[in-house]
């Protein structure tokens, strides 16, 4: 399967994606475009990509539960700086809406 992600996310993914895959958390926030998009693109060649071609698929009500899980047991943590809590977890559909994961 060939996965295509826009540099607009990648940029996004790169500056608020873990440390143990993208470095620097703090550094990362003064990077501009062009440089988060390296950063990605260097960490997609460095095993990213092959991680995920080699990852199960999932459903998606089991992977509703999991964001649930892992919210609850971060309840109470700080988010990290730059990177607000939403509530609910929304995804932008290309049109631009919102459309909620919780059901």
């Amino acid at each position: 399967m060939r996965i295509t992600v826009g540099d607009k996310t990648k940029s996004l993914i790169a500056k608020h994606g873990p440390t143990r895959t993208f470095g620097d958390y703090v550094k990362r926030q003064s990077l501009g475009d062009r440089e988060l998009v390296k950063t990605f693109d260097d960490a997609w060649k460095e095993g990213l990509e092959a991680a995920l071609q080699q990852s199960e698929p999932c459903s998606y009500e089991f992977a509703v539960a999991r964001v649930k899980e892992n919210q609850s047991s971060s309840r109470g943590r700080a988010a990290a700086p730059g990177f607000p809590r939403r509530s609910p977890l929304t995804t932008s559909a290309r049109s631009g809406s919102g459309r909620s994961l919780e059901r």
